[in-house]
């Protein structure tokens, strides 16, 4: 399918519309910038990587 509205965001972040639905991949605080709930455990885990400098990607599709 074809990806509409393309966008990078700061920090490395994508987002884009494919069909009716915006494909959201990067970090936490794109997440939270789209209003995206990221659960207790993903967020303990995403935090606890970050601390020893190892990348997370969240994949969200809203």
């Amino acid at each position: 399918m074809e990806t509409k509205d393309f966008e990078v965001h700061t920090g490395g972040s994508v987002g884009g519309r494919v069909g009716d639905k915006l494909v959201l991949v990067g970090n936490k605080r794109l997440m939270r910038d789209y209003n995206v709930q990221v659960g207790p455990e993903v967020d303990k885990y995403v935090s606890k990587h970050e601390n020893l400098a190892r990348l997370s990607v969240l994949v969200a599709i809203k």
